[in-house]
């Protein structure tokens, strides 16, 4: 069988580490399958294949852009698949092949993230009906769904009628390189401080957080809070708020930060706060629970069912309740060396070959069918 898998977006965001760690595990345990992977130019220059079934193809074909629709089948099309995994939902209308798809949550359906009023609030309306245009025919033609959790599984099947065995849940895991840490001297980090690692959208729920945390006795006491996440449009407005609160000297922004700085500022948190209002899985509150970093979460989305007991949680839609839970799992020496040890437990659960023998038994499935 000849599948291309659809790599464009390796190298970005979460997605793509999902794409990246998929691949690697599929050169392990495949040997029989030929594989096309898609690579747009930066990453076609590094990226090698490890096996001999694999060949790199590279594609200009950008994710989003009009080329993925109109161009980007006639490509698939002259590599003659006979099936194709898109690793995000972004994938061409008018694709009439086999394919199988990755969701990885509905938070694009589920909230909307408007930057500006007038012609831009326009321009992101006809957007969001042309991505939900997108997800519906590609859920409908796709021979499987595949989904990090349970939760987006749910989700998905609470807005389109799908057959439930179409949506195969496959669990992502942590990375192994987050267990070597590097030197975070030159950020200037205070020596107690609490994290979040992530981006900047109103989903994030970050303005939340931090108005619950200038409302913590740990703010009044001198515990920082670390913002860590690649800047936007919406990390302007959390700026705003932080010097309007007049808490920039507690409020910290150390903007990009490599694998090895981000694992150093897991393993120095006091704790790892989570408030998102969607996840499809939540990979950094394992990636802290790997750092041995206890994790408070959200109590919504995927957390509860991805983290268990090994996380403490709070309302996120509270204020006063976020800053009490802040304040009360700060203060409890013993509750933070439980949740250490849980978390520590919980990360062992999951593992990127599982979801790649998973993955491949599903390729198999459907297409031979």
């Amino acid at each position: 069988m000849r599948i291309i898998f659809d790599g464009r977006w390796i190298g970005r965001t979460g997605i793509g580490r999902y794409a990246s760690e998929l691949l690697d595990e599929l050169q392990a345990l495949d040997h029989e399958n030929e594989y096309i992977v898609l690579l747009v130019p930066d990453v076609f220059k590094t990226w090698e294949p490890k096996a001999p079934n694999f060949r790199k193809f590279l594609t200009t074909h950008e994710v989003y852009t009009w080329q993925e629709q109109v161009l980007l089948p006639r490509l698939i099309k002259s590599l003659e698949p006979d099936l194709v995994h898109f690793t995000s939902f972004n994938l061409p209308l008018f694709y009439s092949g086999k394919f199988v798809v990755t969701v990885h949550d509905m938070t694009l359906i589920n909230f909307k993230n408007v930057r500006g009023s007038g012609l831009k609030s326009l321009l992101y309306e006809v957007k969001y009906a042309a991505m939900k245009w997108v997800l519906a025919s590609g859920l409908r033609r796709a021979q499987a769904v595949f989904t990090p959790s349970q939760f987006v599984k749910d989700d998905i099947l609470s807005h389109y009628p799908l057959p439930t065995d179409k949506i195969v849940v496959t669990l992502e895991a942590v990375t192994p390189e987050f267990t070597a840490p590097t030197s975070i001297d030159h950020l200037n980090i205070p020596a107690s401080y609490l994290l979040y690692v992530g981006n900047y959208y109103p989903y994030k729920n970050v303005g939340r957080l931090v108005e619950a945390f200038v409302r913590t006795d740990a703010y009044k006491n001198g515990v920082a809070l670390v913002l860590n996440g690649k800047p936007n449009y919406f990390l302007e407005q959390i700026r705003v708020q932080v010097k309007e609160l007049g808490a920039e000297a507690l409020i910290l922004f150390p903007g990009y930060t490599t694998d090895g700085e981000l694992a150093a500022l897991y393993r120095g948190a006091e704790f790892f706060v989570f408030p998102s209002l969607s996840e499809g899985f939540g990979l950094p509150g394992l990636e802290a629970m790997a750092q041995g970093t206890p994790v408070l979460a959200a109590n919504a989305s995927c957390f509860p069912e991805v983290f268990t007991d090994a996380a403490a949680y709070f309302d996120p839609y509270d204020v006063a309740d976020m800053a009490e839970k802040m304040d009360l799992l700060l203060g409890d020496k013993a509750e933070l060396a439980s949740l250490k040890a849980a978390g520590l437990a919980r990360v062992k659960l999951f593992s990127w070959e599982t979801m790649a023998r998973q993955t491949l038994e599903t390729y198999t499935q459907t297409g031979s069918n």
